[in-house]
Protein backbone atom coordinates (compact mmCIF):
# COMPACT_ATOMS: atom_id res chain seq x y z
CA UNK A 1 0.00 0.00 0.00
CA UNK A 2 1.27 3.46 -0.85
CA UNK A 3 2.23 5.75 2.01
CA UNK A 4 1.34 8.87 0.03
CA UNK A 5 -0.54 9.78 -3.11
CA UNK A 6 0.08 12.28 -5.86
CA UNK A 7 -2.92 14.45 -6.69
CA UNK A 8 -3.70 13.84 -10.38
CA UNK A 9 -6.04 16.84 -10.78
CA UNK A 10 -3.37 19.49 -11.53
CA UNK A 11 -2.09 17.23 -14.33
CA UNK A 12 -5.59 16.51 -15.64
CA UNK A 13 -6.37 20.26 -15.65
CA UNK A 14 -3.18 20.94 -17.62
CA UNK A 15 -4.14 18.21 -20.10
CA UNK A 16 -7.60 19.80 -20.37
CA UNK A 17 -5.89 23.03 -21.43
CA UNK A 18 -4.48 21.38 -24.55
CA UNK A 19 -6.51 22.26 -27.63
CA UNK A 20 -7.85 19.72 -30.09
CA UNK A 21 -5.98 21.63 -32.83
CA UNK A 22 -2.70 21.03 -30.98
CA UNK A 23 -3.51 17.33 -30.65
CA UNK A 24 -4.50 16.99 -34.34
CA UNK A 25 -1.23 18.57 -35.45
CA UNK A 26 1.13 16.65 -33.13
CA UNK A 27 0.67 12.85 -33.02
CA UNK A 28 3.42 12.51 -30.38
CA UNK A 29 1.55 14.89 -28.07
CA UNK A 30 -1.74 13.13 -28.86
CA UNK A 31 -0.28 9.70 -28.02
CA UNK A 32 1.07 10.98 -24.71
CA UNK A 33 -2.23 12.69 -23.86
CA UNK A 34 -4.10 9.48 -24.70
CA UNK A 35 -1.82 7.41 -22.47
CA UNK A 36 -2.11 9.74 -19.48
CA UNK A 37 -5.86 10.23 -19.80
CA UNK A 38 -6.43 6.48 -20.11
CA UNK A 39 -4.26 5.86 -17.07
CA UNK A 40 -5.81 8.58 -14.88
CA UNK A 41 -9.46 8.45 -15.90
CA UNK A 42 -9.99 4.91 -17.21
CA UNK A 43 -7.48 3.12 -14.93
CA UNK A 44 -5.62 1.32 -17.70
CA UNK A 45 -2.30 -0.32 -16.84
CA UNK A 46 0.67 -0.24 -19.22
CA UNK A 47 -0.13 -3.82 -20.25
CA UNK A 48 -3.78 -2.87 -20.88
CA UNK A 49 -2.79 0.04 -23.12
CA UNK A 50 -0.34 -2.17 -25.01
CA UNK A 51 -3.23 -4.55 -25.68
CA UNK A 52 -5.80 -2.03 -26.95
CA UNK A 53 -7.02 -3.02 -30.41
CA UNK A 54 -7.85 -0.67 -33.30
CA UNK A 55 -11.51 -1.57 -33.27
CA UNK A 56 -13.33 1.51 -32.03
CA UNK A 57 -17.06 0.84 -32.43
CA UNK A 58 -20.14 2.82 -31.49
CA UNK A 59 -23.11 0.85 -30.16
CA UNK A 60 -26.28 2.64 -29.05
CA UNK A 61 -24.36 5.91 -28.99
CA UNK A 62 -21.58 4.61 -26.71
CA UNK A 63 -18.00 3.93 -27.86
CA UNK A 64 -16.49 0.48 -27.32
CA UNK A 65 -13.02 -0.92 -27.96
CA UNK A 66 -11.49 -4.39 -27.85
CA UNK A 67 -8.94 -4.82 -25.11
CA UNK A 68 -7.22 -7.66 -23.36
CA UNK A 69 -6.65 -6.51 -19.80
CA UNK A 70 -4.07 -8.04 -17.48
CA UNK A 71 -5.21 -11.49 -16.43
CA UNK A 72 -7.63 -11.96 -19.35
CA UNK A 73 -6.98 -14.69 -21.87
CA UNK A 74 -8.80 -13.07 -24.80
CA UNK A 75 -9.69 -9.51 -25.84
CA UNK A 76 -13.14 -8.31 -24.81
CA UNK A 77 -15.29 -5.36 -25.86
CA UNK A 78 -15.27 -2.66 -23.24
CA UNK A 79 -17.12 0.64 -23.06
CA UNK A 80 -14.80 3.65 -23.29
CA UNK A 81 -15.30 6.73 -21.14
CA UNK A 82 -16.65 9.58 -23.27
CA UNK A 83 -16.60 13.21 -22.11
CA UNK A 84 -18.14 15.18 -25.00
CA UNK A 85 -17.74 18.51 -23.20
CA UNK A 86 -14.00 17.82 -22.68
CA UNK A 87 -12.78 16.04 -25.85
CA UNK A 88 -9.13 16.81 -25.03
CA UNK A 89 -9.38 14.59 -21.91
CA UNK A 90 -11.99 12.16 -23.20
CA UNK A 91 -10.51 8.68 -23.73
CA UNK A 92 -13.13 7.97 -26.42
CA UNK A 93 -12.40 11.15 -28.38
CA UNK A 94 -8.63 10.78 -28.10
CA UNK A 95 -8.76 7.12 -29.15
CA UNK A 96 -10.86 7.91 -32.22
CA UNK A 97 -8.58 10.80 -33.20
CA UNK A 98 -5.38 8.79 -32.67
CA UNK A 99 -6.70 5.73 -34.54
CA UNK A 100 -7.77 8.00 -37.41
CA UNK A 101 -4.46 9.85 -37.62
CA UNK A 102 -2.41 6.64 -37.51
CA UNK A 103 -4.65 4.52 -39.76
CA UNK A 104 -1.97 4.27 -42.47
CA UNK A 105 0.63 2.95 -40.02
CA UNK A 106 -1.29 -0.07 -38.68
CA UNK A 107 -3.62 -2.84 -39.74
CA UNK A 108 -7.30 -2.64 -38.75
CA UNK A 109 -7.77 -4.63 -35.55
CA UNK A 110 -4.07 -4.34 -34.71
CA UNK A 111 -2.64 -2.52 -31.69
CA UNK A 112 -3.62 1.10 -31.06
CA UNK A 113 -0.36 2.41 -29.62
CA UNK A 114 2.52 2.41 -32.07
CA UNK A 115 6.04 3.69 -32.43
CA UNK A 116 5.80 6.86 -34.49
CA UNK A 117 8.64 5.98 -36.86
CA UNK A 118 8.78 3.21 -39.46
CA UNK A 119 8.32 0.26 -39.11
CA UNK A 120 5.48 1.42 -36.75
CA UNK A 121 5.63 -1.46 -34.28
CA UNK A 122 3.25 -1.92 -31.36
CA UNK A 123 4.43 -0.38 -28.10
CA UNK A 124 5.38 -2.87 -25.41
CA UNK A 125 4.01 -2.49 -21.88
CA UNK A 126 7.51 -1.42 -20.79
CA UNK A 127 7.57 1.34 -23.43
CA UNK A 128 4.10 2.55 -22.37
CA UNK A 129 5.41 2.67 -18.79
CA UNK A 130 8.50 4.61 -19.90
CA UNK A 131 6.37 7.15 -21.78
CA UNK A 132 4.14 7.51 -18.70
CA UNK A 133 7.19 8.06 -16.48
CA UNK A 134 8.67 10.67 -18.86
CA UNK A 135 5.35 12.54 -18.97
CA UNK A 136 4.90 12.47 -15.19
CA UNK A 137 8.43 13.83 -14.75
CA UNK A 138 7.59 16.72 -17.11
CA UNK A 139 4.60 17.50 -14.89
CA UNK A 140 6.87 17.57 -11.83
CA UNK A 141 5.82 14.28 -10.25
CA UNK A 142 8.73 12.97 -8.14
CA UNK A 143 9.72 9.62 -9.67
CA UNK A 144 11.55 8.59 -6.49
CA UNK A 145 8.13 8.38 -4.79
CA UNK A 146 5.70 7.67 -7.61
CA UNK A 147 6.09 5.61 -10.76
CA UNK A 148 4.03 4.74 -13.83
CA UNK A 149 2.19 2.08 -11.82
CA UNK A 150 1.03 4.80 -9.38
CA UNK A 151 -1.34 6.22 -11.98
Amino acid sequence: MYGSFNDPWPIILQLAGTTMEQLRSDVTLLRLQLILVCRFLALYRSSDLANLKRSVSVLTGSPFIKIRRKGQKFPQCEKVLSLPEWPQISPAHLLQLYVGLTRNQAKPGGPVLLSLQAPFKALSPDRVGSLTKEALQKFGVPMNVFGPHST
